[in-house]
């Protein structure tokens, strides 16, 4: 497998979120984000917004999904022990 085809059968977490006008209709976007190939980890209904998992080659489609104003990939943040010389 090459470096392309590895990259694009990885599955990468992202945070989706909704269009306002949208937000009432939750379930019907979580229904078009799985067709479109995403596993929803959390419904965020407060805030609008859905988290979960997707191929990375996905990402750009989900941005299309009616309903769906941004889409985000997870970034990991690391942080320095308290006791390290780097803070």
């Amino acid at each position: 497998m090459d470096d392309k085809a590895a990259e694009g059968s990885q599955r990468v977490e992202v945070q989706v979120l909704l269009a306002e006008e949208h937000q009432a209709s939750l379930p019907a976007v979580i229904a078009r984000l799985q067709e479109a190939g995403m596993e929803v980890a959390e419904k965020l209904e407060e805030v609008g917004a859905v988290t979960g998992h997707v191929r990375s080659t996905q990402v750009e489609a989900l941005r299309g999904i009616d309903g769906v104003s941004d889409v985000e990939r997870s970034r990991a943040v690391g942080v320095a022990p308290p006791d390290s010389p780097v803070q």
